[in-house]
């Protein structure tokens, strides 16, 4: 897999865009964005694309940044 492999898309989420990309084919697989994730910066790293790529093989790996944190009253 190459960087050029991973099409982001965006969702609306409560008034909130949420990035998501989705890769493969089959049952979904969906990895959730841990407090670091960024999918652009994850699909560079060759290890980590190797590693979905092996998932994806079997599976609709569909990964996403997390949602922004929203702070009431600001």
């Amino acid at each position: 897999m190459e960087p050029e492999d991973q099409v982001i898309r965006h969702a609306d989420v409560g008034g909130t865009s949420v990035a998501w990309s989705s890769i493969g084919s089959g049952p979904p697989l969906v990895i959730g964005g841990w407090w670091s994730s960024h999918l652009e910066l994850d699909w560079q790293e060759p290890a980590f694309r190797s590693f979905v790529g092996r998932l994806a093989e079997h599976h609709s790996v569909i990964r996403y940044d997390p949602p922004a944190l929203q702070v009431p009253g600001q």
